[in-house]
């Protein structure tokens, strides 16, 4: 056996504060700016074997043959910023199990413009027996066994808060640049000539989550005790943000010959899962009612989602599989996506909004631009990798006195909610006016495909013998955009206006497969039924709502 067990728990805080640095009359100015910059990297990997050997049990005497890797980063990032006139915050944080290091110029163009610069290198797990003979009085058993998972909370806050008697300006900039990603990939397989009084397993589940928050919070307000000041108020967030899980799983007993006086169990169990919840915020108030500043408020939120995975289990090129029970052949794959965004502006006179969210299953990964493209003009510059799931005996001789079941089994789920506000009250003697502009660009993308056959050889059963393959793809997409502007001018000869802008273009894209057959095999049976299914179940719900 080998057990890897490597954690890394991060918990970075920077702050920045300025106060204090004029007097209501005075000229002197205020300003505070942080940046943190924050790189967490886990490889690891674990594999037990026997290889070119003879390994014997006598008695009751098992072999077993197990490996377990577990890959974990729990990373906290906070970055504060505060003054009482101008603030910036910037945060950069890369978090990546599975992936080999690299420079943070090559980090950050691959989470600004959604590059593969960084060359993946999965958290491994392996276990297997490999040529030789492996002869067990009781069971023989292959299990491997992978973990890999990121827990990623990312907060940035700039606040600025001006005060004085008259000219106060706050200004805030705050921006977030973050990347996320987790490959897993877990194996274990049989081979040579095994022999077992009991059952004989081959086992592989690999597990990769990937759990990310993120809040950016900008924040700018003016307080002038002259009603005649032409303070201004600017308040700015943006972020970006790719969010990437990868799992795959394989079981297998190839070019082997196995006699077991149990069950013959080959299993692959993948879970590939992202959530992530992510919010930005942006406000700017205080202008005076008599005087000449302004108020701004944008916020920005770029955010790639994407989740790979695969589980394939099969018998392949083995002349002899006997059991003196069950023949089992499984495959599972499940891949779920939950995706939250929401993109808050508040302003007294300008606010914009905009929010880019691109969620896939299923789709290799691409840059920001070819998204984007994808989702306006209904392109498919992208290349399609379903989240796929096998199960399959190929040229293999297989006799079980009880029933073969052969199962491949599905499941990707993308759950995605946007929501995009933005909201502006302008207000004031006269000409107090108001533009509010909200603008969504959403691109929600799955495919799928299960497959389970039997091709070649023999396959006798006196049970039965089953194939089936079922799959279910599935999008829930929710998107709200709001674009609201209110103008109230106390003078009723005021020629303020009030301007209301909206545009959302989203793109929902569901495509699933299922195959079972038995092509070119000798199928013998002779207590038991013979089935050949498949099942395919897309569900596509789409609940859009645009308001200007």
């Amino acid at each position: 056996s080998a057990i890897e067990e490597a954690t890394l728990t991060a918990d970075l805080s920077s702050e920045a504060e300025s106060s204090g640095g004029s007097g209501d009359f005075g000229d002197g100015g205020e300003m505070a700016a942080n940046g943190l910059i924050a790189t967490n990297t886990v490889l690891s990997g674990a594999a037990a074997y026997i290889k070119n050997s003879v390994v014997t049990t006598l008695g009751s005497g098992d072999i077993t043959v197990s490996a377990e890797n577990t890959a974990t980063i729990e990373a906290m990032v906070v970055n504060a910023t505060t003054s009482g006139e101008k603030a910036i915050g910037a945060t950069l944080a890369f978090n990546t199990v599975g992936w080999l290091p690299q420079n943070i110029l090559f980090q950050a163009i691959d989470a600004l413009i959604g590059t593969d610069i960084g060359d993946e290198h999965p958290a491994d797990t392996a276990a297997y027996i490999q040529s030789g003979s492996a002869h067990a009085a009781g069971a023989i058993s292959v299990t491997a066994t992978n973990t890999a998972a990121i827990t990623a909370d990312v907060s940035n806050e700039t606040t600025a808060d001006a005060s004085g008697l008259d000219g106060a300006t706050g200004t805030t900039f705050g921006a977030l640049v973050v990347m996320n990603k987790v490959s897993g990939r877990a194996t274990a397989g049989l081979g040579g000539d095994l022999q077992s009084g009991d059952d004989v397993t081959a086992s592989a589940q690999d597990t990769t989550h990937l759990e990310a928050k993120l809040q950016a919070i900008s924040s700018s307000t003016i307080d002038s005790t002259s009603p005649f000041s032409d303070g201004s108020a600017t308040g700015f967030a943006g972020a970006i943000v790719i969010n990437d899980v990868r799992g795959g799983a394989v079981a297998y007993i190839e070019s082997a010959t196995v006699n077991a006086t149990g069950n013959v169990l080959v299993e692959a169990l993948e879970d590939a899962t992202l959530t992530a919840e992510l919010t930005t915020e942006a406000e700017a108030s205080g202008a005076a009612e008599f005087g000449n500043g302004t108020e701004l408020a944008a916020s920005g939120l770029i955010a790639t989602n994407l989740v790979l995975s695969v589980a394939t289990a099969y018998i392949k090129n083995s002349t002899n599989v006997t059991s003196g029970g069950n023949v089992t052949v499984n495959a599972q794959n499940t891949a779920n996506l939950e995706a939250t965004l929401v993109n808050a502006t508040s302003s007294g006179e300008t606010g914009i909004g905009v929010t880019l969210a691109f969620n896939t299953i299923g789709w290799e990964p691409q840059n920001l631009l070819f998204n984007a493209l994808d989702a306006i003009l209904g392109t498919s510059i992208g290349d399609e990798q379903p989240s796929d799931v096998s199960a399959y005996i190929q040229n293999s001789n297989v006799n079980a006195s009880g029933t073969v079941t052969v199962s491949a089994s599905s499941t990707a789920t993308l759950t995605a909610s946007v929501d995009n506000k933005t909201e502006v009250d302008a207000s004031g003697f006269t000409g107090a006016s108001g533009l509010s502009v909200g603008v969504v660009v959403a691109m929600n993308k799955v495919s799928s495909a299960a497959k389970a056959y039997i091709s070649g050889g023999s396959v006798t059963a006196i049970g039965g013998i089953s194939v089936s393959a079922d799959d279910h793809p599935s999008i829930e997409a929710t998107l709200i955009l709001v674009s609201t502007v209110t103008a109230d001018n106390t003078d009723p000869f005021s020629d303020g206006d009030a301007t209301g802008m909206s545009a959302a273009i989203s793109l929902n894209d569901l495509r699933g497969g299922a195959i079972a057959y038995i092509d070119g095999a000798t199928i013998t049976v002779t207590g038991g039924d013979v089935e050949v299914s498949a099942i395919e179940e897309a569900t596509l719900t789409a609940d859009l709502s645009s308001e200007a």
